[in-house]
């Protein structure tokens, strides 16, 4: 049902000559990173220096540890484009070499501190309550300490190496962005398209309800009409009565009817399972089944005034409808001949099913036998 809707909804927009672009999560991303652009200079500058850096061995004058005591301090010149160092060495090259473990430590170290608060602020916004208050304030405790000398301090007196290094950088710099992820799920929890997919439920449960909840127990009524059910109880038994009286009187005077063949009610005295009826059941109920000819049956729907004829039942009002059998078994394919043989010899031509409402059973009766009689 969703999907011809959509499919329609596509081509009405196609036939009227509007484009329906369909855009993906990182399309849309990528998109407003490009309208930022700060960004976009930042991140080609980047590209670029990244790009020098690792190209370091190919394209630096000197090898990165070459000391030349001739040239010590030497201001830029032709050879040694930014001079040297003390010890001679090149510091185009040095510098070149050490970009490529900066720009390794840094990218890395702030993807680890991305992830790390990434996840914790996307376990506080989600779950909330406890574990959002104690994750927030270990992340205030993370939050007080000194990072920078701590970091000093740690990777002068532990000789830690690139992955150490990383591990500090990244373990210490989470926090920010827990608080930003987290802020940024409790505003999205707060939409009002959450609150209606938490209103509606997994998708794994509505489909089984779908599936098997709808076809055994039907559809959920609304507040109201729960309400007008439970109201009707009090007065059920008198109505059931009434249907039940009435039921009989009409079921008596049908049967015997020259125009109607056989009549099939619990509560006559000529239904072959009676007994077992009054076993089971303290009344007969208000459905009456009259074998009728296709002829007899529509001069009676034509005819009547109290009946109404609709295919509904239960109602307060009477209604009847007739199923003609050669509408209804003869081109029934999943029945085979034998089968629809034996439905024949209990319907015949048809049968019209009387739903009994409330109405007076003198009227029904009358309204029956004038349209029956004429």
């Amino acid at each position: 049902m969703t999907q011809d809707i959509r499919l329609e909804t596509q081509s009405s927009i196609e036939s009227e000559g509007l484009g329906l672009v369909h855009r993906s999560n990182i399309r849309i991303a990528w998109e407003k990173f490009l309208r930022h652009k700060l960004a976009v200079a930042a991140a080609i500058l980047l590209t670029v220096l990244m790009i020098i850096c690792y190209l370091a061995p190919l394209i630096a004058p000197f090898e990165f540890d070459a000391i030349d005591l001739s040239n010590i301090r030497k201001p830029p010149n032709s050879i040694h484009l930014l001079g040297t160092d003390a010890l001679g060495r090149d510091l185009l090259t040095r510098l070149l070499y050490g970009g490529r473990i900066s720009i390794s430590i840094g990218l890395t170290a702030a993807l680890l501190g991305t992830t790390l608060g990434t996840l914790v602020g996307s376990v506080c916004g989600y779950y909330g309550g406890r574990i959002d208050n104690l994750l927030m304030r270990l992340t205030d405790l993370a939050y007080s300490i000194p990072t920078l000398p701590l970091i000093i301090v740690i990777g002068a007196y532990s000789n830690t190496q690139a992955v150490g290094i990383v591990l500090i950088i990244g373990g210490f710099s989470w926090m920010q962005t827990a608080r930003v992820v987290r802020g940024a799920i409790l505003s999205v929890k707060e939409n009002e398209y959450v609150t209606a997919a938490m209103a509606l439920g997994a998708r794994e449960v509505i489909d089984e309800i779908r599936r098997g909840a709808l076809v055994h127990l039907g559809g959920a009524m609304s507040p109201f009409n729960a309400w007008l059910i439970n109201r009707g109880l009090a007065t059920l038994s008198l109505r059931m009565q009434r249907h039940q009286e009435s039921a009989l009187a009409v079921a008596r005077f049908l049967e015997q009817h020259p125009r109607v063949g056989r009549v099939i009610y619990p509560g006559l005295e000529s239904h072959p399972q009676r007994d077992l009826a009054e076993r089971q059941m303290s009344g007969s109920g208000g459905m009456v089944v009259a074998q009728l000819d296709l002829q007899t049956a529509t001069a009676l729907v034509e005819r009547v005034r109290v009946f109404t004829y609709a295919t509904s039942l239960g109602d307060y009002q009477s209604l009847l409808f007739y199923y003609p059998s050669n509408l209804y078994v003869d081109e029934a394919s999943y029945l085979d001949a034998d089968q629809k043989r034996a439905i024949r010899e209990w319907t015949g031509d048809g049968i019209m099913r009387l739903s009994i409402g409330l109405e007076d059973a003198a009227d029904l009766v009358a309204d029956l036998d004038r349209a029956l009689g004429a």
